[in-house]
């Protein structure tokens, strides 16, 4: 590769290692740049935005079900089936349960399984319903928030921390190659 000496100011200089100093070459680099950094920053700012949304799915199941640690048995009051979509419906349980003399109800729409049909959910409702004994989790401090089915987040932690991983992957890219200083060496 060309190297040149070129006059910066005040005596030092230094060695350019992409060739000798040519200004149309590098307005020409400097709009090509500007084009590839412009991609560069819109592929981050897409990582950026998927890395929060996957933090923030994380931070609302693990707020939602942290206090959710009792467990207690519950009577099953009524089960319902529930539309979720198109060709997707999802069972749901309204329940009572006991806590020091006072009674108090839930209902929980269990995400999984999901069915094609109201007559499948039925048919399950039925085989749910017989002999089964089902338990809740509840707040002790408020046991007016309770769920019948408890999340894992750890899923969403997962997801979040790989997204989070390819955002600063992009990021580290990024500098390492639009540094606002073209590589050279100074010297006096």
């Amino acid at each position: 590769m060309l190297e040149a000496l070129v006059h910066i100011e005040q005596g030092q200089f230094a060695i350019f290692e992409w060739g000798y100093y040519n200004p149309r070459e590098v307005i020409r680099k400097g709009r090509r740049m500007l084009s590839q950094k412009s991609l560069y920053l819109l592929l981050i700012a897409a990582a950026a935005l998927i890395s929060l949304y996957f933090w923030g799915l994380a931070a609302r199941v693990v707020l939602a079900n942290h206090p959710l640690k009792d467990k207690i048995p519950v009577r099953i009051v009524q089960w319902e089936v529930e539309e979720k979509g198109s060709n997707q419906y999802a069972l749901k349980a309204r329940y009572t349960f006991e806590i020091e003399g006072k009674v108090y109800h839930g209902k929980t729409l269990f995400a999984k399984p999901t069915y094609l049909n109201s007559a499948s959910a039925i048919s399950a409702i039925r085989e749910n319903a017989q002999g089964k004994s089902w338990k809740a989790w509840f707040d002790r401090c408020d046991p007016t928030r309770s769920s019948m089915e408890k999340f894992s987040a750890s899923g969403l932690l997962f997801r979040a921390v790989i997204a989070t991983a390819v955002l600063g992957y992009f990021l580290l890219f990024l500098y390492k190659k639009f540094q606002l200083v073209p590589n050279f060496k100074n010297f006096q």
